[in-house]
């Protein structure tokens, strides 16, 4: 006796029997005998055992990396596996079916199983100081493995807003709308600001008229006073030199591009923030005028 055509998904046939559960008499395939009468013989079979993988997805290996299942049995214990960012939401077949310890074996092969993954929301915390949002926004949710989306653009009074940077320098350069989130964990975010450049233009004058000016430059930063505006000397002895701070009366003399008309005149040093010259300022007086503007100076007749 041979198996014939015989097939039944996921069994092999182990033998044939008298009885129909297999506790009678048993004859095996190729086996001769000779019969006293008419029987029936019943096919017995036999789960197939097969051989299951597990793909972690990207996660940690898992132990083991690979079990024996018997076909149409549950798959039984499975191991775990981890990823930074993401929540593990199972195995999956093929087919994308879900699988679990109690999932019976319907495929009959050996196959894969592959691990899901489910991308874990994180806060992101912005720090605009010294500058401020408006409206006011603190934070924001976005999901690992994506982009962080819009983003809020903070102000500040004289500086610029370069962009964010993640506070623990995890992050190379600024981060943008279209940055990826690669961190497993709350994300702070602080602004990254410039001082915007002013130019500041001492005016010296007479009477209603500008006898001459020249022109500074102001690098602002919070708190900055008028001793941090500089300018260059194309003097011989100086060439090429930064000097800073108001202009001296000496300064005026070397400097200043002033027309024969007024060598008979004097500076006193003194310069003011308004054009009538009644609000004096020196190098220690902070700069509230986040433009760019004049100061002045008095020229007095001889």
């Amino acid at each position: 006796m041979d198996y014939g055509t015989m097939m039944k998904t996921g069994y092999c046939i182990l033998n044939w029997n008298t009885a129909q559960n297999g506790t009678g008499k048993a004859y095996q395939p190729g086996e001769t005998f000779i019969l006293a009468d008419d029987v029936d013989l019943y096919a017995i079979w036999s789960a197939n055992q097969y051989t299951i993988t597990f793909d972690p997805m990207g996660g940690s290996p898992t132990t083991p990396l690979e079990k024996t299942v018997n076909y149409d049995s549950t798959y039984g214990t499975l191991p775990s596996s981890n990823r930074d960012g993401y929540n593990f939401a199972g195995w999956f077949d093929e087919y994308n079916n879900p699988v679990n310890e109690n999932t019976v074996v319907r495929i009959a092969k050996n196959h894969v199983i592959h691990a899901g993954w489910t991308p874990n929301v994180y806060r992101v915390y912005f720090e605009p100081a010294p500058g401020e949002i408006i409206p006011d926004v603190t934070y924001k949710d976005v999901t690992f493995g994506l982009q962080f989306g819009d983003l809020p653009v903070p102000a500040l009074a004289g500086f610029t807003f370069n962009g964010w940077l993640e506070i623990e320098g995890e992050i190379e350069g600024h981060v943008s709308s279209e940055t990826v989130v690669t961190l497993a964990r709350p994300i702070y975010l602080e602004a990254d600001w410039k001082g915007n450049t002013y130019t500041i233009t001492c005016e010296l004058r007479f009477n209603e008229g500008t006898a001459g000016s020249l022109e500074m430059t102001l690098n602002y930063g919070i708190g900055c006073t008028y001793s941090e505006i500089w300018w260059i000397s194309d003097r011989q002895g100086c060439q090429d030199c930064e000097i800073y701070g108001l202009p001296t009366q000496q300064d005026v003399y070397d400097y200043f591009e002033l027309d024969e008309h007024w060598n008979e005149y004097t500076f006193n040093g003194i310069w003011y923030s308004d054009i009538s010259c009644t609000i004096p300022i020196n190098n220690d007086t902070e700069i509230t005028n986040i433009n760019n503007h004049s100061v002045y100076g008095k020229l007095q007749s001889p």
